[in-house]
C-alpha cells in the first residue's frame, strides 16, 4: 500500500516525549506507534477524545520529520498516521516502522527554507527582481517568500496587481523553478521594496537551487 502526506504533520507531546499508541489486548512484546497526524484537526481531536492538554507540536517538512524518526527509541519502532483514540488495536490510515519510513518513503529535503513559501503570481508570470551584473549581464531573480506576511507587503509596496500563491513542498517550488529556468537566473529571498528600488538580502542561482538543495532524491 502506498500512501503520501504533505507538511505540516503534527506530534502530541506528552510527558516529555510525543503520543504513542499500542493494542489494548495483552501480548508478550506489544509494538509501539508513534502518533502522526496529517492535520491539526486530527491531532486536536485526538487530545480532546484522550484529555491531553497543550498544543500539537508542527513537523514542518522532511528535514524535521526526519531527525525526529531518527530520535525515536525502543519501543517505539513503529508509526501510526491519524491513529484512532477509541479502538482497541492501533487503526490508523497507515503504519510503518521507522526503519521503512527513513529508507524508501521519506523524501528528502535540503530546502534551505521552510515550507510553505510563497511567490506572487502576476499577468506576466511571477514578481521578479530585475538587475545586471558588473560585467553587463543581465539578470532575473523570481521572489520566494517564507512567509504569506511578507509577500503581502511586497505585493502592496509594488503598486501591483497578483496574487499569492503557497508553494506546500520541495516538489512545487522544484516544479516552478524548472519552469521559471528560461527566463529567470536566481532566486531572491524575502524582496523587500524600498523607496520604489526591489533588493533581497539572499539570491540563489536557480541551477544550483535544482542541482544541491532541492533534488528529486539524495
Amino acid at each position: 500500500m502506498s500512501f503520501t502526506w504533505h507538511y505540516p504533520l503534527y506530534l502530541i507531546p506528552l510527558d516529555g516525549g510525543y503520543v504513542s499508541v499500542v493494542g489494548a489486548q495483552p501480548e508478550v512484546s506489544p509494538v509501539h506507534h508513534l502518533a502522526v497526524f496529517t492535520s491539526e484537526d486530527l491531532a486536536m481531536s485526538f487530545m480532546q477524545h484522550c484529555a491531553i492538554l497543550g498544543a500539537p507540536r508542527p513537523l514542518r517538512n522532511a528535514r524535521e520529520f526526519g531527525w525526529l524518526l531518527q530520535s525515536l527509541r525502543h519501543p517505539v519502532t513503529q508509526v501510526a498516521f491519524d491513529p484512532q483514540p477509541d479502538s482497541a488495536h492501533v487503526a490508523s490510515r497507515w503504519t510503518a516502522t521507522v526503519e521503512d519510513l527513513l529508507q524508501h518513503h521519506l523524501v528528502p529535503d535540503n530546502s534551505p527554507w521552510n515550507y510553505p513559501v510563497f511567490v506572487v503570481r502576476q499577468q506576466r508570470g511571477y514578481a521578479s527582481i530585475l538587475g545586471q551584473s558588473p560585467d553587463g549581464m543581465r539578470w532575473t531573480a523570481v521572489g520566494l517568500f517564507t512567509l504569506r506576511g511578507k509577500a503581502e507587503a511586497y505585493l502592496q509596496a509594488s503598486h501591483a496587481e497578483g496574487t499569492i500563491c503557497e508553494l506546500g513542498e520541495v516538489a512545487e517550488v522544484r516544479a516552478l523553478l524548472r519552469e521559471m529556468a528560461a527566463t529567470a537566473t536566481a532566486v531572491a529571498l524575502d524582496p523587500t521594496i524600498s523607496e520604489g528600488r526591489h533588493s533581497a538580502a539572499h539570491c540563489f542561482s536557480i541551477q544550483t537551487l535544482l542541482d544541491r538543495y532541492l533534488t528529486a532524491s539524495s
